[in-house]
């Protein structure tokens, strides 16, 4: 799988690039929000957007082809940037927040098309992060106006299990979107930037949240990203007030 990263031109087509390609591959469409983008285990890459009429769209770059398979619209009225993840089968999971606040679900499923979108309900300050995990269980985060940071987990033969708050009275405040990425330990790790303007990071593994450890450094100027690999390592990456980028 060669890493690829999606984004938003300012014609509002998405455009993608990928590792060792000096090309652009553009989707057209005309996109609103940030570009939610992820991979399945052949390669193909699967990006999503909400357009300025709030409709979410996907489409799929396949590597068999090195062509896009044209974009499928989600319906729903959204806001904000969606989030996407792609099961090994194909079938990507699309979370978007309402103009409410509320999160909700919609599964796409390659000759079939979208399932349908399920309320996945809370009242969520920032967009949502997912992450699939290796038993298949999809963990959603987001961060409540409080700061609050909660988790929860789709099973697609139970349906929803239900928001977890991040931990107790030790747990810090985040002050935008958290990120989430699934270990090789069947677990996801949660980091934010909390009010202190560092970076913490926590292990969560069914409803079960860990410690949250401060990775120190700061004061960081965004959001941090995390992202784990199959010999078990965890990264975050963050962004400091002078725009150097620590890992």
């Amino acid at each position: 799988v060669i890493p690829a990263a999606g984004f938003r031109a300012t014609t509002g087509a998405t455009m993608l690039t990928m590792y060792g390609v000096s090309s652009l591959r553009s989707a057209g469409g005309v996109i609103a929000s940030d570009v939610g983008i992820s991979q399945n285990a052949i390669g193909d890459t699967y990006v999503v957007g909400r357009s300025s009429s709030n409709v979410v769209w996907l489409n799929i770059f396949q590597d068999s082809t090195q062509s896009w398979r044209g974009w499928v619209a989600a319906g729903g009225s959204m806001a904000g940037n969606p989030a996407l993840a792609v099961a090994p089968s194909g079938d990507a999971y699309v979370v978007a927040r309402d103009a409410g606040g509320s999160f909700w679900l919609n599964t796409y499923r390659l000759g079939v098309g979208f399932q349908g979108w399920v309320a996945l309900r809370g009242v969520f300050a920032t967009d949502p992060a997912v992450a699939l995990a290796r038993d298949g269980t999809l963990y959603v985060t987001g961060a409540a106006s409080t700061g609050v940071v909660w988790a929860g987990r789709y099973v697609a033969s139970a349906g929803f299990q239900g928001w977890v708050p991040g931990g107790g009275a030790a747990a810090p405040l985040a002050t935008g979107r958290p990120a989430i990425a699934a270990g090789s330990d069947g677990a996801v790790y949660v980091a934010v930037k909390a009010t202190d303007n560092a970076v913490w990071a926590a292990r969560l593994q069914g409803d079960t949240w860990g410690t949250w450890y401060s990775g120190g450094g700061g004061p960081i100027s965004q959001e941090p990203e995390v992202a784990a690999t199959a010999s078990g390592m965890v990264y975050l990456a963050y962004q400091d007030s002078s725009g150097r980028i620590f890992v």
